[in-house]
């Protein structure tokens, strides 16, 4: 008998922004909290390594190919007036990267919710006006082949 296969695409429907910069994470959260007039906090609702009863605030994915699982940070801020979510998650933990397409990029921004009237240009040139980042710049996200890794909910 022949098997059939489903294939399914997953679209996201948000906006990416890769941004570089050479900073640990809560340097650049303090830094765009003040730029970008937002206010990050790092979330603690995410998965917790085998065996482990310490609380972590870092996404935890596990890869078939490490021995360890790697951490990733995120913060994350809602505007409830704009309808808006703002996630920011590290790429690099030890060797690992969260998005194995973009080795450059340090951090992602994700801007989820009703972004259509959102000026991704301003955003995009207060995060380059910031002292903190090397450059950002907007990815597709829905031609990256781990595009998974940056559903979250």
């Amino acid at each position: 008998m022949a098997k059939t296969k489903l294939l399914l695409e997953l679209e996201c429907d948000f906006l990416l922004i890769g941004i570089i910069a050479s900073v640990p994470d809560y340097k650049l959260v303090w830094s765009l909290n003040r730029s970008l007039s937002v206010n990050f906090e790092r979330t603690n609702d995410t998965v917790l390594p085998l065996n482990s009863q310490k609380k972590t605030s870092e996404l935890t994915l596990a890869f078939n190919d490490d021995l360890e699982i790697p951490y990733f940070p995120k913060f994350e801020y809602v505007d409830e007036e704009a309808h808006l979510s703002f996630k920011l998650v590290g790429n690099r933990s030890g060797g690992t990267l969260l998005i194995r397409e973009e080795q450059s990029v340090d951090f992602f921004l994700i801007i989820d919710g009703v972004y259509e009237d959102l000026n991704i240009e301003k955003i995009l040139d207060k995060l380059k006006a910031d002292k903190m980042v090397t450059t950002a710049y907007e990815i597709d996200p829905n031609r990256l082949k781990s595009k998974q890794n940056l559903i979250f909910d």
